[in-house]
């Protein structure tokens, strides 16, 4: 971008005029990936949001703004508090998906359980056929409860 070029032009003067290497150190050289815009901040749930790094343009001190310090801290504050939110909506997720996991197998017995009832009913109407159905999708049910309750405890 332009103020990409504009301040690498500066940096460059300052590094051909001998600038200090304490000035240097604080006004490097500006790459790519420091100049990256990230939309970690509008899309928190994003994979590699936790793992963003605050580029070192953002932790440069300036004189010329007094209040920088406070807006670092002020940043680094609702950067945490956004990192704490989202570890809380994973812990959550972590919770529901737990109950999901035993609504799926509940969900499976009862099934099961439905076509028992049917099977019986089948049986004692002497229904050969539909007896044999039911009891086949009986032991369907019950094997995907039992594969399921096994899935979830891994």
């Amino acid at each position: 971008s332009h103020y990409c070029r504009v301040y690498s032009r500066c940096q460059l003067a300052m590094t051909r005029l001998g600038a200090e290497k304490g000035i240097l150190s604080k006004f490097r050289v500006l790459s790519k990936k420091d100049v990256k815009s990230s939309t970690a901040l509008l899309d928190p749930n994003k994979p590699g949001s936790s793992t963003l790094q605050l580029s070192w343009i953002w932790q440069v001190e300036s004189n010329i703004e007094q209040g920088s310090t406070q807006a670092l801290q002020e940043f680094e504050r609702v950067h945490w508090l956004r990192a704490r939110a989202q570890k809380q909506r994973w812990e959550e997720e972590v919770t529901l998906v737990g109950y999901e996991m035993q609504w799926t197998v509940r969900f499976f017995i009862h099934k099961q359980e439905d076509w028992e009832r049917r099977r019986t009913m089948a049986n004692d109407n002497q229904a050969t056929g539909p007896a044999a159905y039911a009891a086949r999708k009986a032991e369907m049910w019950g094997w995907m409860a039992q594969d399921a309750n096994y899935s979830f405890i891994k």
